[in-house]
């Protein structure tokens, strides 16, 4: 068992029983038990709800960037026992996985792999447990995999090519597996050791360590440039190329079907930089805590400090720390955490170019890396200040921020500096060096003009210019309120409404995003000679705070608004 990204992978050898298999495509199998592992934690239970819910998926090798091989049919948890049944598809609908249901029936591969999120579990006590052992009360299933660990890689292989399969698909992955950047479906010796054994090559090193094959790189050249890749994808939608191989199509599992209406994968390089345009274009994105991910579709669950107090015993959900003597036996105190669910909000871009511009192949990517990143932007920081339902859940209206109440006889659609002087008291002290206001356009001439209401009359600020500072007055490169810089955000709400002005430490906002997996997709426009590409990201994120912090009898949170006026 391993940690990655907070989700456990669990191997089980010899889980498959290939014996009682119905129709040669369906696979009894063992999933996982409630033994101790070999790292000592085990698992008593099982949430298996979602996996169900989004079809139950089984990949090869955890391979999230793959379609799945098969899919998992008549679960059941038991306790730590999960069984069900891995039923592969139809032979012809996809040439991997008859390859791994074949040797699966030829008895060369024999072991499943689970990954899972903990949601509660304590500390294992009693004798033969290690030190810091875990029992896992309650964990939810987030995929099933077939693995070639912990078999004999090129013993298994061998067997393989002994009985006349065709080792093409796994060399394939293989290759393709050591030639992407990031995490690797297993451990890298592991890996090249079955390219080797499929392929019956040599991996080398290319640029920065990264292992390749000459075989791989013929077999699928890059594109030169994001343009290009565009316009080969415009080909292939409108019927007019024959096929330019080095294409990906996205996965049947981003629910993208025909050419015209689905889509091709954005080549990696070219989705970066479009998304990290994107996020240079972008105020509040660039200051949030950003997490790619493999797995585009499947909802996670981060672990968030479920944390209400600043009381001893209670920081971060329940560390407790104190002094004793030397010698002396000490109390444990296990953080409470809760489960901050993310899941994929789908984001659609559309872009519309004439047919001069699909013939320009240098000013076509210039147009759309500026419109693209410029759409993006506008769409991703609305969605962090005030999102709701299909977007990201917004600052604004979220259980964890804290709205600060208007003065008493205050105007509408104002702001004056006692609100200001309220919403700097409830942000946490540790927030503060890290925090930026975010107003909209028409909040600026509030902020310059701003006075203390004293009674019924108003006075100037003492010492205003410490309060609001405009750009340049003192070598300031954004406008500073309480020392802290202001963002002015086209996207924000207007002037009087809740989330035209925000005070926020960003860095406790999770924007979880699909990395580089970037599908498009063209729709053809005979008649007025343009060409409709569609972007589709997958991009979720929220506070990972659920509720506001007591702290010296005020409660306190790193997101402050103020109340609709």
């Amino acid at each position: 068992m391993r940690r990655a990204n907070s989700t456990y992978q669990r191997e089980i050898p010899f889980a498959l029983d290939v014996t009682g298999r119905a129709a040669d495509r369906v696979f009894p199998a063992t999933i996982s038990t409630s033994d101790v592992a070999r790292d000592g934690h085990r698992i008593l239970g099982w949430d298996i709800g979602n996996y169900v819910r989004t079809g139950a998926p089984v990949l090869w090798a955890h391979d999230g960037s793959q379609p799945p091989i098969a899919k998992m049919t008549n679960l059941q948890a038991a306790g730590g026992l999960l069984r069900g049944s891995i039923v592969f598809p139809e032979v012809g609908v996809y040439d991997f996985a008859d390859l791994i249901c074949r040797m699966i029936g030829a008895d060369l591969l024999r072991s499943t792999s689970v990954s899972w999120s903990p949601i509660k579990y304590k500390y294992a006590t009693g004798a033969g447990r290690d030190q810091g052992a875990i029992d896992f009360e309650l964990a939810e299933l987030l995929e099933t995999s077939i693995v070639p660990v912990p078999a004999n890689v090129d013993a298994l292989i061998d067997g393989a090519r002994s009985r006349g399969f065709d080792l093409e698909p796994l060399a394939s992955w293989g290759a393709a597996a050591l030639d992407a950047r990031g995490k690797l479906p297993m451990p890298r010796p592991q890996l090249e050791a079955l390219y080797r054994a499929a392929s019956g090559r040599t991996v080398v090193p290319i640029n920065g360590g990264t292992m390749r094959t000459a075989a791989a790189r013929q077999a699928r050249a890059s594109f030169n440039s994001l343009g290009e890749n565009l316009c080969a994808v415009w080909r292939a939608c409108d019927g007019s190329g024959d096929g330019d191989r080095r294409l990906v199509r996205a996965p049947v599992g981003l629910g993208l079907g025909d050419p015209s209406a689905g889509g091709f994968l954005v080549e990696t390089t070219y989705a970066e930089e479009l998304l990290g345009f994107a996020y240079e274009q972008a105020v509040i994105a660039p200051l949030c805590d950003r997490r790619t991910t493999d797995k585009p579709l499947a909802d996670q669950r981060l672990p968030a400090i479920d944390e209400t107090s600043r009381t001893d015993g209670s920081r971060f959900g329940g560390v407790l720390s104190y002094w004793i003597d030397e010698g002396v036996q000490g109390t444990t105190s296990m953080p409470k955490y809760k489960q901050l669910a993310l899941s994929a909000k789908k984001l659609v871009i559309i872009v519309v170019v004439s047919n001069d511009l699909l013939n320009d192949v240098p000013m076509l990517e210039a147009h759309m890396k500026r419109v693209f990143a410029a759409e993006a932007a506008f769409q991703l920081d609305r969605a962090i200040i005030s999102g709701t339902g299909a977007k990201p859940q917004g600052v604004v209206g979220h259980s964890g921020t804290i709205a600060v109440a208007k003065e008493t006889g205050q105007a509408a659609a104002t702001i004056v500096a006692e609100n200001v002087a309220n919403m700097w008291s409830r942000l946490p002290v540790d927030s503060r060096r890290r925090a930026v206001w975010v107003v909209g356009e028409d909040t600026e001439t509030q902020l310059e003009s701003m006075s203390y209401v004293v009674g019924s009359s108003a006075v100037a600020a003492p010492s205003s210019s410490a309060l609001y500072i405009p750009t340049g007055a003192a070598g300031n490169p954004t406008p500073l309120l309480k020392g802290r810089p202001v963002h002015v955000l086209e996207s924000a709400p207007a002037l009087g409404q809740a989330g035209d002005i925000v005070l926020g430490d960003f860095s406790h906002y999770v924007i979880r995003d699909g990395g580089a997996k970037t599908v498009l997709s063209t729709h053809v426009k005979f008649l007025s000679d343009e060409a409709v590409f569609r972007f589709t990201l997958r991009i979720d994120g929220q506070s990972v705070f659920a509720s506001p912090i007591t702290s010296n009898g005020k409660t306190r949170s790193p997101f402050v608004t103020l109340e609709k006026r």
